[in-house]
């Protein structure tokens, strides 16, 4: 006699088809959500509204970097003195500017965990995606925290941390 497959499937097999089914319609939602146009990620450069989190690390990271931009400025005066001029002083002004082409010319690079490891060339664009980042998370139910222990800018929602 022929019985139906469906009648010999055990009940933990058929929670599982339903929960698959639960993630399929969960899929769909969210793709569906991310092909609307207005739900498009886009990088604005520069931003015109920041995030709280990365708007701290912006302003950090755009002091060190007038300060490296100062102190470039100091050496490249200091290279243009004359020989007989630079003997018996030394370049201090210089030294920010010199430590950081030392050390791959990376801000506030101190042997410290941090989110940002760029360079004054790549410093606003990071900023601008991570703030991207931001704003389309909170539209995805995710927020920005600032984790200062482990030098990182978590992602968290929907029971996840990234």
């Amino acid at each position: 006699m022929w019985t139906p497959v469906s009648s010999h499937i055990a009940p933990n097999c058929l929670s599982d088809n339903l929960n698959e089914s639960e993630d399929e319609r969960w899929l769909s939602e969210r793709i569906a959500f991310e092909k609307r146009p207005e739900n498009e990620i886009s990088v604005e450069q520069p931003p015109t509204r920041w995030d709280p989190v990365v708007r701290t690390h912006r302003d950090k990271l755009r002091t060190e970097a007038k300060e490296v931009l100062a102190s470039k400025a100091a050496h490249e005066r200091y290279e243009k003195l004359s020989q007989s001029c630079r003997e018996g002083t030394w370049d201090r002004e210089g030294g920010t500017w010199r430590s950081m082409t030392s050390r791959g010319q990376r801000l506030l690079d101190y042997h410290k965990p941090r989110p940002f490891r760029v360079t004054l060339e790549t410093l606003e664009r990071a900023l601008a995606i991570t703030n991207a980042i931001s704003t389309a998370g909170k539209t995805r139910g995710f927020t920005l925290r600032d984790d200062e222990k482990d030098g990182r800018i978590a992602v968290v929602g929907h029971a996840a941390e990234l």
